[in-house]
């Protein structure tokens, strides 16, 4: 580790992140090109007005086979605002109150982001908490008990399907820039 790596505490931003995700794996026929199999059936906003942050956790479902992941991401940096305007958006938080905020940029935002899938437990857990773009508890390093493939060769930051549909139903809602 150099000394710059040490003092850079910045984490990542969502554009970032899939940058990341589709540059370790180009070849692959899933993840940013299955978002469509992907249903978001619930979706929770909840605001930290004080911290500047905004904690969005939606409800995956997989179309295919019904199973439901947790997909978070907590934006940073998040600037609120008392009233709404060109450039403010309104937003319903979980506990129904209203919040005026910023949109969101995916290229601006730092965040966090966790889903609950094997595809970013095994992949992208680990090397997010070096990135320092994990949300929660780090996992240990996947090794694999056979010769099996490696999960996650590059090394490489990233998104499953799921925080990439996610991000995409964030982006319809008109919270975050296009």
């Amino acid at each position: 580790m150099n000394f710059y790596d040490f003092y850079n505490f910045n984490e990542s931003t969502l554009n970032d992140l899939y940058k990341s995700t589709v540059d370790a794996f180009p070849k692959t026929t899933k993840r940013q090109y299955a978002i469509d199999t992907i249903k978001i059936v619930e979706m929770n906003y909840t605001p930290y007005i004080g911290m500047k942050t905004l904690f969005v956790k939606g409800m995956a479902k997989n179309i295919d086979n019904q199973k439901e992941y947790d997909s978070i991401i907590l934006f940073k940096n998040v600037k609120y605002a008392q009233k709404k305007n060109e450039n403010i958006v309104e937003l319903i938080a979980s506990n129904n109150q209203k919040y005026y905020v910023s949109k969101l940029s995916p290229a601006k935002n730092e965040v966090l982001v966790r889903c609950s899938c094997p595809d970013f437990f095994w992949r992208f857990n680990y090397y997010n908490s070096l990135d320092k773009s994990l949300y929660g508890r780090k996992r240990k390093q996947y090794e694999s008990k056979t010769n099996a493939r490696v999960a996650n060769i590059n090394e490489a930051e990233g998104m499953c399907k799921h925080l990439i549909k996610l991000v995409n139903v964030i982006k319809d809602s008109k919270l975050m820039e296009g």
